[in-house]
Protein backbone atom coordinates (compact mmCIF):
# COMPACT_ATOMS: atom_id res chain seq x y z
CA UNK A 1 0.00 0.00 0.00
CA UNK A 2 3.14 2.12 0.69
CA UNK A 3 4.52 1.96 -2.54
CA UNK A 4 0.75 2.67 -4.31
CA UNK A 5 0.64 6.22 -2.16
CA UNK A 6 4.70 6.94 -3.10
CA UNK A 7 3.92 5.66 -6.90
CA UNK A 8 0.53 7.74 -6.90
CA UNK A 9 2.19 11.22 -5.57
CA UNK A 10 4.94 10.86 -8.37
CA UNK A 11 2.29 10.73 -10.66
CA UNK A 12 0.72 13.96 -9.50
CA UNK A 13 3.56 15.95 -9.37
CA UNK A 14 4.99 14.79 -12.73
CA UNK A 15 1.44 15.82 -14.10
CA UNK A 16 1.60 19.16 -12.05
CA UNK A 17 4.45 20.02 -14.55
CA UNK A 18 3.51 18.96 -17.51
CA UNK A 19 0.14 20.45 -17.35
CA UNK A 20 2.03 23.68 -16.64
CA UNK A 21 0.71 24.58 -13.56
CA UNK A 22 5.20 24.88 -12.41
CA UNK A 23 5.88 27.87 -14.89
CA UNK A 24 8.98 29.73 -15.81
CA UNK A 25 8.40 33.67 -16.10
CA UNK A 26 8.71 33.75 -20.08
CA UNK A 27 11.83 35.63 -21.82
CA UNK A 28 11.19 38.45 -24.20
CA UNK A 29 9.29 41.93 -24.05
CA UNK A 30 5.63 42.78 -22.40
CA UNK A 31 4.27 46.42 -22.74
CA UNK A 32 1.28 47.60 -20.48
CA UNK A 33 -0.49 50.94 -21.71
CA UNK A 34 -0.71 53.53 -18.49
CA UNK A 35 -2.48 56.53 -18.63
CA UNK A 36 -0.53 58.56 -20.90
CA UNK A 37 2.44 56.16 -21.07
CA UNK A 38 3.67 52.68 -22.54
CA UNK A 39 5.47 50.84 -20.55
CA UNK A 40 7.85 48.03 -21.95
CA UNK A 41 9.41 45.30 -20.28
CA UNK A 42 11.92 43.31 -21.43
CA UNK A 43 13.51 39.90 -19.47
CA UNK A 44 16.91 38.00 -20.98
CA UNK A 45 17.85 34.85 -20.15
CA UNK A 46 20.58 36.16 -18.22
CA UNK A 47 18.27 37.17 -15.96
CA UNK A 48 18.84 41.36 -16.91
CA UNK A 49 15.84 43.46 -17.33
CA UNK A 50 15.41 46.38 -19.09
CA UNK A 51 11.86 48.93 -18.78
CA UNK A 52 11.74 51.97 -20.92
CA UNK A 53 8.46 54.08 -20.87
CA UNK A 54 7.43 55.49 -24.21
CA UNK A 55 10.51 54.04 -25.86
CA UNK A 56 13.39 55.45 -23.36
CA UNK A 57 15.40 53.02 -21.13
CA UNK A 58 14.41 54.13 -16.95
CA UNK A 59 15.66 51.39 -15.15
CA UNK A 60 17.23 48.30 -15.92
CA UNK A 61 18.96 46.11 -13.58
CA UNK A 62 18.86 42.01 -11.70
CA UNK A 63 15.83 40.12 -11.28
CA UNK A 64 15.51 36.28 -10.04
CA UNK A 65 13.05 33.79 -10.57
CA UNK A 66 12.03 31.28 -7.33
CA UNK A 67 8.41 29.70 -8.65
CA UNK A 68 5.46 32.46 -8.69
CA UNK A 69 7.88 34.71 -7.41
CA UNK A 70 10.04 37.69 -9.43
CA UNK A 71 12.73 39.39 -6.99
CA UNK A 72 14.01 42.35 -8.42
CA UNK A 73 17.43 42.18 -6.90
CA UNK A 74 19.10 45.32 -8.32
CA UNK A 75 17.38 48.82 -9.76
CA UNK A 76 19.40 51.85 -11.11
CA UNK A 77 16.08 53.46 -11.00
CA UNK A 78 15.15 52.36 -7.32
CA UNK A 79 18.95 52.63 -6.09
CA UNK A 80 18.65 56.36 -6.49
CA UNK A 81 15.55 56.58 -4.98
CA UNK A 82 16.98 54.35 -1.87
CA UNK A 83 14.88 50.55 -2.48
CA UNK A 84 16.37 48.94 -4.87
CA UNK A 85 15.53 45.25 -3.83
CA UNK A 86 11.55 44.19 -3.87
CA UNK A 87 9.73 41.08 -4.41
CA UNK A 88 6.57 40.31 -6.11
CA UNK A 89 4.56 37.05 -7.10
CA UNK A 90 3.70 37.00 -11.25
CA UNK A 91 0.81 35.00 -13.21
CA UNK A 92 1.02 34.66 -17.01
CA UNK A 93 -2.36 33.49 -19.24
CA UNK A 94 -2.25 33.56 -22.67
CA UNK A 95 1.04 35.82 -22.78
CA UNK A 96 -0.54 38.18 -20.33
CA UNK A 97 1.33 38.86 -17.43
CA UNK A 98 0.45 40.17 -14.17
CA UNK A 99 2.44 41.34 -11.18
CA UNK A 100 1.56 41.79 -7.79
CA UNK A 101 3.68 43.14 -4.41
CA UNK A 102 4.48 40.46 -1.69
CA UNK A 103 5.28 42.50 1.21
CA UNK A 104 5.98 45.92 0.00
CA UNK A 105 7.56 47.75 -2.26
CA UNK A 106 8.87 51.22 -1.14
CA UNK A 107 10.33 52.23 -4.83
CA UNK A 108 6.66 53.86 -5.87
CA UNK A 109 7.39 54.04 -9.00
CA UNK A 110 7.96 50.48 -9.90
CA UNK A 111 5.10 49.74 -7.75
CA UNK A 112 2.77 51.91 -9.39
CA UNK A 113 4.36 50.14 -12.58
CA UNK A 114 3.47 46.75 -11.83
CA UNK A 115 0.06 47.74 -10.93
CA UNK A 116 -0.73 47.40 -15.10
CA UNK A 117 -1.24 44.44 -16.64
CA UNK A 118 1.56 43.29 -19.59
CA UNK A 119 1.25 41.32 -23.20
CA UNK A 120 3.44 39.91 -24.40
CA UNK A 121 5.30 41.58 -27.65
CA UNK A 122 8.15 39.92 -28.63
Amino acid sequence: MRTLTIISILLFMYFIVLTGCVQNLPRGKFQAEEPGDIVTLDFTNSGEYKVYVNGCLVDNGIFSIHGNEITWETSTYCKAKGSEKATYTWTIDNDTLKFQVKGEDNCGSRFDDFQYTYKRVE
